[in-house]
């Protein structure tokens, strides 16, 4: 009897993608690819010839190149490192001011309170009762410098 299904069905098996076809045609060299093989297989057919003149004024141009580089990343370099140092020398004085702000409230304390009245807390500060000192994390600024 004959098969009346679907005859022209293809299953993963027979299908052939354009990667497949690639890999199994086999065409003919570029002009580039046979001048590489001539040269690693060394024959006297081509050899190449350098002209130093031109080459010395490429590897000129690449020091050249190569150095204004250098020189942006180090101008990058000390810009960041100004940053760090303006951002360090702005905390310092925050610490500074806080420090001061924080003296200032405990002499007033101490001088306007009654006998019996408990000064309030200060961040910084050892109270009598406590007897002991809040911890306060400083942080460093300035990276490597």
């Amino acid at each position: 009897m004959k098969r009346e299904s679907l005859l022209n069905l293809k299953t993963c098996r027979e299908i052939v993608t354009g990667m497949d076809i690639a890999r199994g045609k086999r065409s003919a060299p570029t002009m580039f690819q046979k001048m590489r093989r001539i040269v690693s297989q060394g024959t006297g057919e081509f050899t190449p010839h350098v002209n130093e003149a031109t080459l010395a004024v490429e590897m000129d141009k690449e020091r050249r190149r190569f150095g204004r580089r250098y020189q942006k990343v180090e101008r990058a370099a000390a810009k960041i490192l100004g940053f760090r140092r303006k951002l360090a020398a702005t905390h310092e004085k925050n610490r500074r001011i806080m420090d001061l702000r924080i003296d200032l409230q405990r002499q007033y304390w101490e001088n306007t309170r009654p006998a019996g009245l408990k000064a309030p807390c200060l961040a910084g500060a050892v109270t009598e009762a406590e007897g002991r000192r809040i911890k306060v994390r400083r942080l460093r600024y300035g990276g490597r410098s």
